[in-house]
């Protein structure tokens, strides 16, 4: 009987295995899928692998989060942008069910995504003159920001996105002090990138790629 048991057990753990393993999969393809995208068809495309990942494995955050993300993207680039905002919020509200079961440079990224995705939420409602509603995601958006440099003031996209953010403003109210700030942030968040890789292959690693692209942005102010 012991032995029957024994085995039954040993099914099951390889069975598991197995399929964490085949979800796991999933996601690195849909990881693999959206770096490899060049526009917003491809980028869609990976959206609906992670979307497939985050309903395989919903209790692992990282599924979840980088559904999240990456409808974020998405929106940038599509002309009704809130559709898939509110998809990313979505995704963004199963990821922050699971924070407290996570470590506080996770739960650092989480907040993060936050203060990203509620930036972007907040730029429609400025173009419509919903001043209420846009002040109010960019509230959210400060919050989350500081939630996420209090759980680990080394995390690179806090400092990627106070940079971004403050070219952004000083290229909107002409103030080169900001914009001079704001390429000293993204130095910073480069130097921070550089001693911050993760080991997991599937942590949501993303923003490195957007500092030159922001720099040469902010060059073209001039100096």
């Amino acid at each position: 009987m012991k032995r029957i048991l024994g085995i039954l057990l040993l099914v099951g753990f390889s069975a598991n295995t197995y399929a964490q393993q085949s979800n796991n999969q999933v996601l690195k393809d849909a990881i693999a899928a959206f770096n490899n995208s060049n526009d917003v068809n491809g980028m869609l495309a990976s959206a609906l692998l992670f979307k497939k990942a985050s309903e395989l494995d919903p209790d692992n955050w990282m599924a979840t989060y980088w559904t999240s993300f990456v409808y974020s993207q998405c929106g940038r680039l599509t002309e009704t942008p809130l559709t898939y905002y509110d998809t990313a919020q979505m995704y963004l509200n199963k990821t922050k069910e699971k924070l407290d079961d996570l470590n506080e440079n996770e739960q650092s990224d989480v907040y993060v995504l936050e203060s990203l995705l509620m930036s972007l939420k907040a730029v429609p409602f400025w173009g419509k003159g919903d001043r209420q509603t846009a002040m109010k995601l960019n509230q959210t958006e400060n919050v989350s920001l500081s939630q996420a440099i209090s759980l680990n003031e080394d995390n690179p996209r806090v400092y990627l996105l106070a940079g971004t953010g403050l070219i952004s403003d000083g290229q909107r109210i002409k103030n080169d002090g900001y914009i001079l700030a704001g390429r000293k942030m993204l130095e910073l968040a480069r130097i921070k990138f550089a001693d911050s890789e993760p080991e997991n292959p599937l942590y949501p690693n993303w923003g490195a790629g957007w500092i030159n692209f922001w720099l040469a942005r902010a060059n073209s102010s001039g100096d």
